[in-house]
This record gives structure tokens, sequence and C-alpha cells, in this order.
């Protein structure tokens, strides 16, 4: 989780670009910042390993476990997007 410094700076973020017209179509939890993206694939991978581990476990509710297959797919469409970025990111570089 993010600091309430850092949460309150992305709000007044996303309301400028609201207020300016410009859509957000990519959110990326980075813990250690957009510099290391690859730590962010990480972030998401061990989220996936946390939540299918939760839906395998004993006694664990139908309703929940579709909630935490959706939120799976979610990451894995994430992890796709961030490793396109990285991939654009070379070539710019480049």
């Amino acid at each position: 989780n993010y600091s309430p410094s850092t949460r309150k700076h992305q709000y007044k973020v996303r309301l400028l670009l609201r207020t300016l017209g410009i859509n957000i179509d990519m959110e990326i939890k980075t813990p250690q910042g957009l510099d290391k993206l690859n730590d962010a694939i990480k972030y998401y991978k061990q989220c996936n390993i946390a939540l299918s581990n939760a839906v395998k476990a004993k006694g664990s509710k139908h309703a929940k476990n579709e909630q935490r297959r959706s939120e799976i797919l979610v990451n894995m469409m994430t992890i796709a997007k961030i490793e396109n970025l990285i991939e654009s990111k070379q070539k710019v570089a480049a």
C-alpha cells in the first residue's frame, strides 16, 4: 500500500487529468517506482500466487473464489501491459 501522502498526490493528479479531459488508460501498482517495472511484474505474480492459494484453500467460498479468479485475470492482463511498456521503453532507448 502507498503512503497517505502518495495517495493524496495520486488523487490530485487523477483530478487534474480528469479536469483536462485526459483519460487514464492504464494504472500500474509499482511498489518500487516506475524505474523498476520488472518489480511490478513480480508484485502482480506474487498477488496471483496468493489469490490462487486462497481459491484452493479448504472452505473458501464460491462467490469469493470467482472474484479472486477475476482479479487473477486482470493481473495477468496488467502483466502483459507492463511487458509491452518495457519493450516499448527499450525500443525508444535503442
